[in-house]
């Protein structure tokens, strides 16, 4: 990366090589710039700032972060509900590092072979909605978190007679 100092009509400014900072990762200078090395791990940080300083001049930046292909899940469901009622629940998802993977697809799939409701939440994560049937049977409901084809999570959930 680079950072030029300039003047106030947009001049570069020759001989001055600013100072360039970040608040994670390593900034190594190099004899036009910079180079950035940001860990692999960015404890869910969506984007990084950069700083450059030169005397009497500063400026800054962001860059945004993303994390890599989903590799682990967690599905936290309640572990008995009633047939005819919701299910709600939590779905994370990481890449290898543990970043929040929110951003790729995944599908939260019953034993019935319904798709669960996924819908964004404050955070990184998100809400999990499933409907049983007032006809599902006393038995335990599985469910499977699926990227693409591979299921990276399961839960199972007692589901009680139906009651009127």
């Amino acid at each position: 990366m680079t950072a030029t100092v300039t003047d106030a009509h947009g001049n570069r400014v020759e001989g001055i090589q600013p100072t360039i900072t970040s608040e994670l990762g390593v900034v190594e200078p190099t004899s036009t710039g910079a180079r950035l090395t940001v860990p692999d791990a960015f404890g869910g940080r969506r984007e990084l700032r950069l700083r450059a300083a030169a005397p009497g001049v500063s400026g800054a930046a962001a860059l945004a972060l993303e994390a890599g292909p989903v590799a682990t899940a967690k599905l936290t469901v309640p572990s008995q509900v009633a047939a005819g009622a919701p299910v709600g629940g939590t779905l994370s998802v990481y890449d290898a590092w543990g970043n929040p993977a929110d951003a790729h697809a995944v599908r939260v799939v019953a034993s019935d072979g319904r798709v669960a409701e996924l819908s964004a939440t404050d955070g990184p994560g998100f809400a999990v909605g499933y409907q049983t049937g007032k006809e599902d049977s006393a038995a335990p409901l599985e469910f499977e978190v699926r990227a693409g084809e591979r299921t990276l999570a399961r839960s199972s959930i007692g589901v009680l007679p139906y009651q009127r």
